[in-house]
């Protein structure tokens, strides 16, 4: 996912998900190179699901902390190699 569209995906300002992504809440594939150079990001199906519930859930500073289900991201799949 380019950063912008999963940011729109999750009805979201794509300053807070620069949030998350720096806190290791959302994986960070790559930054294209250049000034604002483009930031993808990696989410599948369950992700998505994950990073919408943590988008709804509170988290302000006097709530208590988010569960570790919603701000621990699984691993991304690993390239395979072709037989």
């Amino acid at each position: 996912w380019l950063a912008i569209d999963l940011a729109a995906r999750l009805k979201m300002v794509k300053g807070t998900l620069f949030v998350w992504i720096k806190r290791g809440w959302v994986h960070l594939v790559r930054q294209m190179p250049g000034y604002r150079g483009r930031v993808i990001c990696w989410a599948d199906a369950e992700e998505l699901d994950r990073l919408q519930r943590l988008r709804q859930a509170k988290h302000g500073w006097w709530d208590p902390p988010l569960p570790a289900e919603l701000t621990t991201p699984k691993a991304p799949p690993t390239p395979t190699t072709g037989a």
